[in-house]
C-alpha cells in the first residue's frame, strides 16, 4: 500500500480567524495513518482551541507506543478530546468552546471513519462518489424524514444547526463506520463544512477524478471554494491509495 496525502486548511474570504484544524499522521512502522478536520463550532467562543484540543488527543493517543486496536483507540481518543473541551470550561471566561470532527483511519489492509457533527468523509471508488458519513444536522433530520427536499435544504437559514458536536455535552454519541478493506485507486476527501456548502459533491467527484496527486487535488479544492466567495473557513484532507509506488 502506497499512499498519498495532503492537509489543507484556509480562513476562506470573509472570516478572520481561521477556527478549523487538520490532522495528517503516519506510522509507516505499524503500517498506520490518520487523518481527521476539525470544526470549531462558529458563533462560539473558543471554537479554535475545541479544534485544536480535538486533533491534538487524536495525535496523542495515535503516536502513544501502547495504543490499542484500531476501532477501540480512535474511538478512546475522540471520548478524550470531548472530556478535555468540557474540563476547560471550567477556566473559560469567554463562553463554551465546541467542534466538529471527522477521522479516517488506515490500519494496513482496512479503513474506518468516525464523525461527530457536520464534517464529511467521501470516498471515490472505481469512477463514482460516496458519502461516507451522515451530517448530525438539523437539515439533515429535516431532509430523511421528509420535512424538506435536498433543494430546499440548501436555502434553509437553519442549515448550519448541528445536532452533535465534541464538547457541547460531558457524554457524546460517536458515529464510527465499521472497518472494510481498501482497493487501489480509492481516494478519500475528509472536509469541513466550509467546502461542501458552496462546492457540490457532483464537483467534488470531478476534482478527484482528475488524477492529480494529493496536493494538486486538497489546493484545487480550497481554491474553488474561494473561488464562491469563501464564505467560511475551508479545510480539505485528501488521501489517494495505490499499489504503486509513488513518484
Amino acid at each position: 500500500m502506497n499512499v498519498d496525502y495532503a492537509a489543507r486548511t484556509d480562513p476562506g474570504q470573509r472570516r478572520k480567524e481561521n477556527q478549523d484544524s487538520v490532522l495528517a499522521r503516519a506510522d509507516s512502522m505499524r503500517g498506520r495513518y490518520l487523518f481527521a478536520v476539525a470544526d470549531g463550532v462558529g458563533g462560539l467562543a473558543g471554537g479554535a482551541d475545541a479544534s485544536r484540543t480535538t486533533v491534538d488527543a487524536l495525535a496523542a493517543s495515535f503516536d502513544h507506543p501502547d495504543g490499542g486496536p484500531a476501532a477501540s483507540e480512535l474511538l478512546a481518543s475522540i471520548l478524550e478530546a470531548n472530556r478535555q473541551i468540557v474540563a476547560s470550561r471550567l477556566n473559560e471566561l469567554d463562553g463554551p468552546s465546541a467542534s466538529t470532527l471527522v477521522a479516517l483511519l488506515f490500519d494496513r489492509v482496512t479503513f474506518e471513519t468516525a464523525h461527530v457533527g457536520d464534517s464529511r468523509a467521501y470516498l471515490r471508488r472505481e469512477g463514482g462518489l460516496v458519502r461516507l458519513t451522515e451530517d448530525h444536522s438539523l437539515i439533515h433530520q429535516q431532509v430523511r424524514s421528509g420535512i424538506l427536499t435536498e433543494e430546499e435544504a440548501v436555502l434553509s437559514r437553519h442549515r448550519h444547526v448541528i445536532t452533535r458536536s465534541l464538547g457541547a455535552n460531558p457524554e457524546v454519541e460517536v458515529e464510527q463506520r465499521p472497518p472494510e478493506g481498501f482497493r487501489d485507486g480509492d481516494v478519500f476527501v475528509l472536509c469541513s463544512d466550509g467546502l461542501t456548502d458552496v462546492v457540490a459533491d457532483a464537483e467534488i467527484d470531478e476534482v478527484l477524478g482528475s488524477g492529480a496527486d494529493a496536493v494538486a487535488t486538497a489546493t484545487r479544492l480550497v481554491e474553488l471554494a474561494n473561488s464562491r466567495g469563501g464564505p467560511d473557513n475551508i479545510s480539505v484532507v485528501v488521501v489517494r491509495v495505490t499499489d504503486q509506488a509513488l513518484g
